[in-house]
Parts: structure tokens; sequence; C-alpha cells
């Protein structure tokens, strides 16, 4: 029998699991803090924790990360040599579309074709070499776009057999990710693709290398943004489709753990809260591409929505109001039971900040050339938290360095030390993983600012958080109805939701809010808030044995989908229809009659679909076909005008669950 290992490296736990797919239930779990300058510390920490079984019996790992969405949103990654093919440099300066190039070294070829799939122009071959020579050690990987590369992705193709027979670096076409019409965003997503490479090839290498080392001979898998899985060797090619891994990892493991269909998957974490649908067995996914970190990608994945609130969400008193979060701190109660001494720190380091504020080094190793400034911060916070007003007497220019945006905090080198919603559980005797006393000596000072006791002031803590919750939920569900608006943003919507929480106003107006679906909530605070946000929505809540790592279950426990698009379009000209026209990533192929267009598309879209799913590990395929036909009226009356028909294949199967290798193969790892 075999079993399967699901890792989930979060923001402050990288949470790992054992599932026995026969009699599908979780076997063990455990939880190590995730060490964020190199992720395969904290994987190598949890992997031992799983104490009690026969790790030699796992054949399937799978692994969900938040490496891809975090590089986008801190501008991290490799240098990317952008080719484009056809694209006409002066309308992108024009329109302003420079920046969605994503870099500065962008290469324009002569070449690309037009709507129909037509070439527009010749490849210029000789411009192209010697654009590769010239950047020769100045980019770490290649991505190509083509103008209309979707309809005809012939350019794309041969200029990266030209770019290989003069590079080693990795190289990637915006057909291999896409079928969706958008130069810009086609764009935008393979020059990301192409970023994060080095990024995901790291942390690939780095988790074979740990599964090495645990004798684990297993076929490496990651949680795509859609929440399939993909080969690992898939995922080192297209690591842009990885983005949003774990939201989609929490949905895939609510289902798993629940067998609901229908839900709103709501996964509160350290930082963030993200909110999802569950309908018909699988997330609402957004088609027009996922949006992170100021770019907007032509990427299928979940259509989560994400709040800054969480259990290490940062509480201040500010211009005389209770904040709370988005920004992220340590929790006070974490930081002196990791480190005793912060605890004098804490105490003597008042001065002008109450309470304290200490700051703690997270990650050892920058990824860019510091200044003197930073390297004597990170230097001095190499033995362990310091206060700011420690900081200030050792290095006179800390705090106004601190004081403002800065790169240490941005990029998670460093975070601040302060209370939390997490303290204020402990306070209130909910939660006691930490340090009791440090909680409660927070919540006193903070208290006193606000002329209450620490026992109040957490009451109020909790009350506040169930209070946002809520509302991130009512704005997920408005946004389904094809607005981004915050139910809060209307003075009137404003004030019925408050009714509805209970606030005094309105008194002869009863408010009542009723959510049709149950919730699945998952996280380590699910149990504190959501049985009373549950309450205040009037609908049944569920929080699974194992919610707290419901992202490493969905780690493991989701399909291998693989989808092909195909799109026919009619060719017309003054007597009519001419013959109709077949597009794909795959080729362009041209037919006389509509139904040999539809026959051939059937069937070489589902042979397609079928290849790239056992290419991504799948076995046991199906196929769903989606067929949708694109009439248009006309101003002059009569039939519907035939604009074409889009169509999508979908093969789905799970991965391939074959027994380790004995003993006698030693322990080195199967490629993924």
């Amino acid at each position: 029998m075999t079993w399967m290992l699901g890792i989930d490296t979060g923001g402050t736990y990288t949470d790992a699991v054992i599932l026995d797919p026969e009699q599908g239930r979780v076997l063990t779990s455990a939880k190590a803090l995730t060490t964020h300058h190199d992720l395969s510390y904290g994987i190598d920490a949890a992997i031992t924790m799983l104490t009690g079984i026969d790790i030699s019996r796992i054949g399937l790992v799978g692994l969900s990360t938040t490496l891809a969405t975090n590089a986008l949103v801190e501008g991290r990654g490799g240098r990317v040599g952008l080719i484009l093919i056809g694209y006409d440099p002066q309308l992108i300066e024009r329109w302003g579309f420079r920046r969605e190039l994503v870099t500065d070294q962008v290469i324009f070829l002569r070449g690309g074709h037009d709507l129909n799939g037509r070439e527009a122009a010749p490849l210029d071959v000789s411009a192209l070499r010697e654009a590769v020579l010239r950047h020769e050690g100045q980019v770490d990987a290649w991505a190509i776009s083509g103008y209309f590369g979707v309809r005809n992705p012939d350019h794309e193709r041969r200029a990266r057999d030209v770019v290989a027979s003069l590079s080693d670096l990795p190289i990637t076409c915006a057909h291999e990710l896409t079928g969706e019409l958008n130069a810009i965003r086609r764009a935008t997503t393979v020059a990301l693709n192409a970023r994060l490479i080095p990024l995901i090839q790291r942390l690939i290498q780095a988790v074979q290398h740990t599964l090495r080392r645990h004798h684990i001979p297993a076929t490496l898998m990651v949680v795509r943004g859609d929440g399939a899985l993909l080969r690992a060797d898939v995922a080192l090619r297209h690591p842009v489709e990885t983005i949003l891994s774990g939201p989609a990892a929490s949905i895939v493991g609510a289902r798993y753990l629940t067998g609901l269909d229908d839900a709103l998957v709501i996964d509160m974490g350290g930082t963030t809260t993200d909110v999802a649908v569950l309908e018909g067995g699988r997330p609402i996914i957004r088609n027009d591409g996922a949006q992170v970190g100021g770019w907007r990608t032509l990427v299928r994945a979940v259509d989560a929505q994400t709040t800054g609130l969480g259990g290490d969400s940062h509480i201040r008193w500010k211009n005389g109001r209770l904040r709370i979060g988005p920004e992220r701190a340590i929790p006070l109660s974490m930081a002196i039971a990791l480190y005793p001494q912060a605890a004098d720190e804490w105490r003597n380091g008042g001065g002008r900040s109450d309470p304290p504020e200490l700051f703690a080094l997270v990650e050892l190793t920058p990824r860019w050339e510091t200044t003197s400034l930073e390297r004597q911060i990170l230097d001095a916070l190499g033995d362990g938290p310091l206060s700011l007003e420690r900081l200030e007497q050792r290095i006179p220019r800390a705090r106004l360095y601190l004081s403002r945006p800065n790169r240490l905090e941005r990029y998670g080198l460093i975070r601040r030390v302060g209370f939390t919603p997490t303290d204020a559980l402990h306070v209130e005797g909910i939660y006691r993983a930490w340090d009791v006393q440090a909680a409660q000596a927070a919540a006193a000072a903070l208290g006193e600012r606000m002329g209450c006791s620490a026992a109040r002031l957490s009451q109020y803590v909790h009350e506040r958080v169930v209070r946002e919750l809520v509302i991130a939920i009512l704005n997920r569900l408005v946004s389904l109805e094809g607005t981004a608006e915050d139910v809060m943003a209307a003075p009137v919507a404003r004030l019925l939701v408050e009714r509805a929480l209970g606030d005094h106003r309105l008194p002869d107006l009863e408010v009542n809010l009723r959510l049709r679906r149950p919730i699945v909530a998952l996280g380590a605070p699910a149990a504190a808030y959501f049985h009373r946000v549950a309450e205040r929505l009037s609908t049944e809540v569920i929080i699974p044995e194992h919610a707290g790592v419901a992202n490493a279950v969905g780690a493991v426990s989701g399909s291998i989908m693989h989808t092909c698009e195909m799109h026919i379009t009619a060719q017309y000209d003054v007597t009519g229809i001419t013959g109709y026209a077949l597009h794909s990533t795959a080729g362009l192929w041209e037919f006389e009659s509509l139904d040999e267009a539809l026959t051939f598309a059937r069937e070489r879209g589902r042979e397609l679909a079928a290849a790239g799913a056992r290419a991504a590990g799948a076995t046991e395929i199906g196929i769903e076909e989606e067929i949708e036909e694109e009439k248009a009226t006309t101003s002059w009356g009569g039939d519907a005008l035939y604009l074409g028909t889009r169509l999508r294949f979908t093969a789905i199967g799970r991965p391939d669950l074959q027994e380790p290798p004995s003993s006698e193969e030693g322990p080195s790892a199967r490629p993924g």
C-alpha cells in the first residue's frame, strides 16, 4: 500500500501530512516554523516530526507553496530577456504598457500573425540571433511572445529553436501557457514565468534534496493555481502556473476533509484570510486570469478574495483608534517563547513607543546588495530581537530607517514583534501555545492606552476580528455578482450591515444576514472565531479534523488536469462564408465545412488534452468537453451571424501512485 505526503509552506508554519489514499484519511501531521531564508529547512523539520510511520511507503509527494505569489508581490526573481515578435514598440510606449512587460531587457522583432493566423511579416531570424548573442550573460531565462501567437504559434516555436541553438538558458513561449487573446497580458505572463524559473528551481531542488535525505523515493508534484497537480519538472518550466497555489490547495483540502461539493471555504492564516467558493466539487476559477502583485496575468487560478487579516495581524493604537493589520507582526508571546531574552528587551524598551516595539531577524541572506546601514541592522538582530530604542543606541540612523517603508521589512528579512490576535487569544485562554505572561503584559500596556483591562481589550479584539471576517465574506459574495466594491463603502449598506452585526442605530429595523452555503473554516485560528462568524450569518460552520493542516492535505489530494482550447472562426468575403479556420496553441488548420472543422477539433482536442494530462503525471484519465457557439445579430435583422465556436477539452486524472522502489535502488528520489 502506497501513502502520500502533502507539504505546505505558509508564511508562519510549514505543514506536513501523511494520507492513506485507500482509506481516505490523514494518518499523521506535523507543523514546523517556516524558514524563509531557505524553505527546505522548515520542510525538513516538518518531515522529521512525522513520527510513528514508515516513510518508505510514501509514493507521492505534493507541494503547495506561496513562493511564486510572494516573489511577484515582492518583485523578486531572475533576469528576463523578453522577445516580442510583431509587437509595435511605439504603441506600447504611447499607451503606457511598458511596465507590463516586466523587464527592461526587451527585444522587438519583425514577424507575427494577423487575427486569422496568417503571417503578417516574416520572422527576422538574423536580428534574433544578433540580439541573443548581445544579451549573453545579462539574462537568466528567455521569454517569447508573438503577436497573435495564440492564433498561430509558428513564429514563437521557430524563435524558440533559434534561441535554443545559441543559449542553454530556460526558454518559455506564451502559447505554452495560455490560449487567450490579449497581446500585452500574454507578454506579461510569459515574462513573469521566466522570472520565476530560478526561484522555483531552487525550491524544487531543495525539496528533492530533503526527500532524498529522508530516503523518500517518491514522485514530486506541485499545486497549480487552479488546484490541480502538476509534476515538478512541468512546474520548473511553467512556475507562473503555481501563483495562488496556497488558496487553491486549501479549497481542495476542504473538499477532501468534508466531502462537500458546495461551500464557502475560508482559510485564516497568520497574515491573510482567503475566501473562496466551492461549487459542484470544484473551486470557482477566475478565467480572465489571476492578478498578483500588481501584475495582470492570463493564468487560470482560483477566484479567491484575500483580506489582510490573520492571527499575526499587528494591533496598534494609532490616532485615537485601535487598528488591526493589515501589517503583520511576530506575536509577542511567540517571540519571547523562542527568545526568552527578548522579555527584558520588551520590558525595558518603552521609550517613545508604548507598548514597546521590537524587531526580529527572520531571514539571514538578503537577495540584493545591502547598504551599510542595512547590514548593521541585520548584524545587530543576529542574536535575537531588539527594541527600537536599543537599535537606535547602537545604530543612530536605525529609527529613521525603520520609521519609513524599507526594504528589510518589505522583503521579509526582519519583522516587527507586537501584540496580535494570537496574543489576545492567549489572554482569553482560548489558545496557549506560547508565552501567556508576555501576551497579558502586552494586552495590559495597550489596554491602558484605551482605558480598559487586558481581558476587556482581548475580548474587544476578538469581536473586531469576527466583524472583519463577516465583512470579508460579504465582500466575496458581492464580488460574485461582478462588483469589487466594499460593502461598507456605501453609507446605507454600511448602516444595514452594522445593524445586522449588533449596532443599536435604527432600533425600529431588524436586519438579519443569512448565508445559504455552509462555511468550511480552515487554518489554526479557525475554531477561535468561526462559530461566532457563522452565528452572525445564520449558517452552519464546519471545522474539519485537521483543519489546521488543510493546505497540506490539498497539496496531495487533488487531481491532475490539463485543458486544451480550440477556436473555430468563419472566413468571410463579399459572397459570405468561404471556409473555416481552427486555431489552437498546437497549430492552425483550415476546412471547407463547419462539420469537418468540429469533427477534427473534437478528435484533436481530446488527444491533446489527454496527452497533456499524461505528461503532467496523470492516470485513469477522463475528458470533459465545453462547446460554445458565438453569434451576433445584425442591424438589418435576419438570421444571427455565425462568428465562431470555442471548444474546451479538460482531461482529468489521478496522480500515478507507483509503489516506491525497493531499498536496493537506493534513497535517491525519482525525478519529478
